[in-house]
């Protein structure tokens, strides 16, 4: 994973403009089966983790 002082930029500019931060696999399914219509999902993670599950979830 990276360092925090790398990615806090970019998570605040996510959640700045809107997007929630879905830390937990529990908080994605809540998601995806509470919400009506269209949700955006944006998988951070670092090169070679092919969604492994190291990644941050927002939507």
């Amino acid at each position: 994973m990276y360092p925090e002082f790398l990615t806090a930029p970019m998570r605040e500019e996510l959640t700045r403009l809107g997007a929630r931060e879905l830390r937990t696999a529990a908080d994605v399914d809540r998601t995806l089966t509470e919400t009506d219509g269209t949700v955006m999902v944006v998988m951070s993670h670092g090169p070679g983790v092919r969604g492994q599950g190291s990644g941050r979830v927002t939507a």
